[in-house]
């Protein structure tokens, strides 16, 4: 039987049907928030004992070297690393080097020894580590024996073994001069300075040759002077005697013109007078010709003072340019391990 009152609308078919969907419609249940991966299942909610005198932090999400060393800065489960500060010290007697170094790195993962592929060098301070776990955080904890007094002595000592083997600091040397260069200086740097190093050192030798020579140079320059003066004389003599012949020779023929036969030859006077004159200006050739020896010497002798200032010159311009690379290698003395600290990082 049919309680209705009669033909069905459109309008009313309509809203039965819907409220038919309606009721058979299954119910869906809200859909859970994630909450992201579950942590390892090894990981525990309180962090690992660490040994008497170590201390313990937590990386700060800001830390710059979080990327470096593999760190998340939005990670809840933390694994163990050792931050370490190490100062290094370079020295050489012979090189003049004493040069002290702050090493700090990252140590991580953390196995019983240290792998030199687990040492990352980073600069960190105090900015970069946190003294309470942020909450939520669980715990990884590490093959090695954090709690125990040995693993950190172990670890200092492979430390310095590491540091040791790996660290170097490089100079510039140069053997000829004696010189090395300055940690730090670039090669240009010292090459400059070994070219005014080698400047003075061929102006030293320089001026010591000359203080050699100059007793020859001295000595000819000298014996110069007097040939210029012997010359002078002889050719004084020499012009005396050849005007004397001149006007003898003159007045002795005349006066055999004028005056009748003399007791003495003329002629031969004559002769006598012009042979003086021919010994007088052969004296005056044989002293120029000494004087000109002199002046060749003296010209060879510098010129050979000119050619040894030049081999002592370029010498010295070569020695500057001999530069070599040297290492100075770290000591296990001059490494000191200042602080070691366990750090927590937040690893994805």
């Amino acid at each position: 039987m049919s309680y209705l009152a009669g033909p069905l609308t459109r309008d009313q078919v309509a809203l039965l049907m819907k409220e038919r969907r309606a009721k058979a419609q299954p119910t869906v249940p809200p859909t859970p928030e994630s909450t992201g991966p579950a942590p390892p299942s090894d990981a525990v909610p309180v962090a690992p004992q660490v040994a008497d005198g170590i201390d313990a932090v937590f990386m700060n999400p800001s830390a710059p070297w979080a990327q470096t060393v593999g760190a998340s800065s939005t990670g809840k489960v933390y694994r163990a690393a050792v931050a370490a500060t190490v100062h290094l010290l370079y020295d050489d007697t012979r090189a003049g080097v004493n040069h002290t170094q702050s090493y700090e790195a990252i140590i991580y993962p953390l196995d019983a020894t240290v792998d030199p592929a687990e040492v990352i060098a980073v600069d960190h301070d105090e900015r970069d580590f946190l003294a309470e776990a942020p909450p939520g955080a669980s715990f990884v904890s590490p093959e090695a024996r954090i709690h125990t007094k040995a693993f950190w002595s172990g670890l200092k000592s492979d430390l310095k073994s590491y540091l040791v083997a790996a660290r170097k600091i490089t100079v510039f040397r140069n053997s000829k001069l004696g010189l090395y260069s300055r940690v730090g200086e670039a090669e240009e740097e010292f090459l400059q300075r070994c070219r005014e190093a080698a400047d003075e050192s061929a102006d030293r030798a320089v001026a010591k040759l000359q203080e050699k020579w100059r007793t020859r140079i001295d000595r000819i320059k000298d014996q110069i002077s007097t040939a210029e003066a012997r010359v002078a004389d002889l050719e004084g003599d020499a012009a005396a005697r050849s005007q004397a012949e001149l006007l003898s020779g003159a007045g002795d023929l005349l006066g055999a013109l004028l005056g009748g036969r003399s007791r003495a030859n003329p002629l031969s006077q004559i002769a006598n007078r012009r042979a003086a004159t021919r010994k007088a200006k052969a004296r005056v050739e044989a002293a120029r010709q000494r004087l000109s020896d002199k002046e060749l010497q003296l010209e060879e002798l510098e010129n050979d003072l000119g050619e040894e200032i030049i081999r002592i010159t370029e010498e010295w311009a070569g020695a500057a340019e001999e530069v070599e690379e040297i290492e100075i290698p770290l000591e296990r003395t001059d490494v000191r391990v200042a602080d070691l600290k366990l750090v927590w990082l937040p690893i994805p």
